[in-house]
């Protein structure tokens, strides 16, 4: 009894946040693995599959770790969700900036853009073209030149 009362009160141990090099290096293995991990399925054999691809980022991860800090998998899953909703967020205030009205040019960030190459799968095409500007990305879909141009 006592065993679960200490668990239960006993407080989670912060880490350090994360670095540039470590998202970048995050970036680089969810790039690797981005067609398993963005997903859309969620059956017993999708779920295992991307389960064990976040293991196999989980070690590369820890192995080449800039500030050789360990991160668990769980951490690494949270971190690339909190930089997803991040661009997500900002692609909806540029968005907004855009169909703003009132007069000026839009107020255009470009704080992620290899970020934004990393979600581009996720995000709709339409609001890439319109965020970014990558016309040479959105060319490649013949449905997206018009927009993005």
């Amino acid at each position: 009894m006592d065993e679960i009362a200490s668990t239960s009160t006993s407080k989670r141990i912060r880490t350090a946040n994360y670095s540039l090099e470590e998202k970048n290096v995050l970036l680089q293995l969810v790039q690797k693995y981005k067609n398993i991990i963005e997903n859309k399925k969620t059956d017993a054999s999708s779920n295992a599959e991307k389960e064990s691809i976040w293991r196999k980022i989980y070690a590369e991860f820890n192995s080449v770790a800039p500030n050789n800090i360990e991160r668990d998998v769980t951490s690494l899953k949270k971190a690339y969700l909190n930089m997803k909703k991040t661009v997500r967020k900002e692609i909806a205030e540029e968005r907004l900036s855009i169909l703003k009205t009132g007069g000026g040019p839009p107020e255009l960030k470009k704080k992620h853009p290899k970020l934004i190459e990393v979600f581009f799968s996720t995000i709709s095409t339409y609001k890439l073209c319109i965020y970014s500007n990558l016309s040479s990305i959105c060319s490649s879909r013949s449905k997206t030149v018009s927009i993005c141009k």
